[in-house]
């Protein structure tokens, strides 16, 4: 599913024409690099079905995404994650 999630955002929706990832893309959308880690696949899903049911006025355009497509779309979203520096690494 995350495969075909990250063929439908960059190939056939083309999100990254509106959204950035790891610095790469447009800006009128928010950056969706660390999209795992702030929002949840069930937001997701319901944002997928109706953006502007969710947040009137939003200029998130309305898909008719399959319910195949908005389940790998989130599949996707949800392994966007920034890794912080781990404590653990420690120093040799």
């Amino acid at each position: 599913q995350v495969q075909l999630g990250q063929q439908l955002y960059h190939v056939k929706y083309q999100c990254q024409a509106c959204h950035t990832i790891d610095g790469a893309g447009g800006y009128v959308g928010p950056d969706l690099t660390n999209a795992g880690n702030w929002l949840t696949a069930g937001w997701i899903e319901e944002w997928l079905k109706d953006p502007q049911g969710l947040v009137a006025g939003t200029i998130e355009p309305r898909r008719t995404f399959t319910e195949e497509e908005r389940k790998a779309l989130t599949a996707y979203l949800m392994t966007l994650r920034q890794n912080t520096p781990a404590a653990s690494q420690g120093s040799d």
